[in-house]
């Protein structure tokens, strides 16, 4: 049997043999492929020779020019390429080649076409997050949005879903329902959810409420992986084992226990969304959570959730009318995050990578490398240095080399998006500046051509049609969203004649505010009672979490206003008992 090659012979051998004149240094220096031969022209050609003859059939019209294939066209590829090619065993390709397949053709796109194209060969800039970046969130959901939802639920959803991914470093994948998998309503379900009444370590203490969340979800992890494959599964983890990587699994995440704010309070909001749902078996209203305490002779008991609750996803889509059964899903949460931050003069968005990045700072010093790499779910030590280590020191030379005391909560500063935050910035465009970009050549083309396709008579009815105006909205909404931006940007930058519609803005704001707060109670209420320093079973927690569960409840009337008693009763009239809809 032949020994196997070094990569160093390997790229002297494609040297002697003329294949690449200059093969590149960093792969000979850690070659993630270690087993594949040196790429070669021939392999190079070949390839992009499979690429076109798939482009030829199924995408005859070409990729547009200067956009990428996105992922769907990248998997599409590599099927039809899987029922092409022919392989040594029986003629049918394997695993292990389409594997070489794709390792080439990435190698190809990553080593040669950056120094053959103006293809960029850099990472975007670190995304980071400071710990008041959490508080100006949260702050600015419950004192200053005026936004209208289509359900109130989405704001104590949101919270939450905020609070857990600061507090465990969970992707989002594992909470909500991927973007990978739509469909399958995977996500955070109240099963997942283990909430205990302990009693305390001193009488003085009395009881605690705990919760420890179990995520089934994980990147890599999930219950259907590989289930037609077991013997597949368990060479990949052998082989993993002996290549001494890391399994990408995640350490139990350490239970949520109440904090000193209502606003941070974990249990806070899946009390109410429990409540809103009816999930508790045992448990119905507000007041059966301040009575919680352990029976005489335990220490602790477990609140248990009804049969029918089990798989019911905790995060969920709503409806103005109603909240639904499927979970919420990423795109859907990042629609209302993103929008939220633009709303409040957000520069740059606070993003979950952002979030997790600063967990994983904070586990860095606080534990071992093997415990900080199995609570992040990572595969290997590069990963946290390539893409979990910002541009902002964590340690104060200038203290030291002084001999001062260390100033590092100021230059935590530096990661506070916050910096880059102005309350007054516009959403949309001025009077002044819709005129200016409804007379922009392209967006004029783009009118003509929608109000030509409109007046069609068999729009309606004509799929290409159809599809095609939608595709020129799609197209004036990015020339769009590009003219706030750069409105936005001209605004933050503190340019002079944008001054009187930055007042007026934070006016308008003002005054909407105060009314929405009049008009919603419990709004009100919660702008005040969440930040203060209490615990649920106390007078304020207790109010917070009937507001709070008065919010998730609301059903066909969440959008319409009623005053107090005058809200409808399963669909009738409180005080003359007929339907509402009569």
């Amino acid at each position: 049997m032949p020994r196997p090659r070094k990569l160093y012979d390997a790229a002297a051998l494609a040297e002697e043999r003329g294949f690449l004149e200059e093969f590149p240094q960093t792969l000979v220096d850690s070659n993630p492929w270690a087993g594949l031969s040196v790429p070669t022209k021939e392999i190079y050609e070949l390839l992009l020779s499979r690429w076109e003859e798939y482009l030829s059939k199924y995408v005859p019209n070409g990729v547009p020019a200067g956009q990428a294939p996105d992922i769907d066209r990248l998997k599409h590829f590599m099927k039809w390429l899987a029922f092409s090619i022919r392989g040594v065993l029986d003629e049918q390709p394997t695993i292990a080649s389409l594997l070489t397949c794709w390792a080439r053709f990435s190698t190809y796109i990553t080593e040669i076409l950056p120094t053959q194209t103006n293809v960029l060969n850099i990472q975007k800039e670190q995304g980071t997050v400071a710990p008041q970046d959490r508080s100006d969130l949260l702050e600015s959901i419950w004192k200053e949005d005026i936004h209208t939802y289509p359900h109130p639920r989405l704001l104590v959803s949101i919270s939450a879903f905020w609070i857990l991914v600061w507090c465990t470093a969970a992707r989002v994948g594992t909470a909500l329902e991927s973007n990978c998998y739509r469909g399958s309503n995977q996500a955070l379900r109240y099963k997942d959810l283990k909430i205990m009444v302990v009693s305390g370590s001193t009488p003085q203490e009395g009881t605690i409420l705990l919760c420890a969340v179990q995520f089934s979800w994980q990147k890599g992890q999930r219950e259907n992986r590989n289930s037609a494959l077991p013997e597949l599964e368990f060479k990949t983890k052998l082989k993993n084992l002996k290549k001494g990587v890391v399994l990408n699994s995640r350490a139990p995440t350490p239970p949520f226990y109440e904090p000193e704010k209502l606003c941070d309070n974990f249990l806070l909001y899946i009390f109410a969304h429990a409540l809103a749902d009816d999930a508790f078996k045992t448990i119905r209203s507000v007041q059966d959570v301040s009575n919680l305490q352990p029976p005489p002779g335990r220490n602790a008991l477990e609140l248990n959730w009804k049969e029918t609750a089990l798989e019911l996803p905790v995060f969920r889509m709503v409806t103005p009318e109603r909240v639904t059964d499927n979970a919420l899903s990423v795109g859907a949460l990042y629609t209302f995050l993103h929008g939220h931050q633009d709303r409040f003069g957000y520069m740059k968005h606070v993003t979950i990578h952002a979030v997790r990045r600063h967990a994983g700072t904070v586990l860095d010093g606080i534990t071992t490398e093997a415990a900080r790499m199995h609570h992040m779910g990572q595969k290997s030590k590069p990963i946290f240095s390539d893409c979990y280590v910002d541009n902002v020191p964590h340690f104060d030379l200038q203290a030291a080399i002084f001999s001062e005391e260390s100033h590092l909560d100021d230059i935590s500063q530096l990661r506070r998006l916050g910096n880059y935050r102005d309350t007054r910035l516009p959403t949309d465009l001025s009077a002044e500046e819709e005129r200016k970009f409804n007379q922009m050549p392209e967006v004029a083309t783009l009118n003509n051509e929608i109000q030509t396709l409109t007046a069609a008579d068999d729009i309606k009815h004509n799929k290409k049609l159809y599809q095609h105006r939608q595709e020129l909205y799609s197209k004036k909404a990015r020339l769009r969203k590009a003219a706030v931006d750069e409105l936005r940007q001209r605004c933050f930058d503190g340019d002079s004649v944008y001054t009187p519609l930055l007042e007026a803005n934070q006016q308008l704001r003002k005054e909407t505010l105060a009314v929405v707060m009049k008009l919603l109670p419990e709004r009100d209420r919660l702008s005040r009672m969440l930040f203060t320093k209490a615990k649920i079973r106390s007078e304020a927690g207790t109010q917070a979490l009937t507001d709070l569960a008065t919010l998730c409840a609301q059903g066909d009337h969440a959008r319409v206003l009623y005053r107090p008693g005058e809200s409808p009763i399963n669909g009738h009239c409180p005080i003359c008992d007929k339907a509402m809809l009569e």
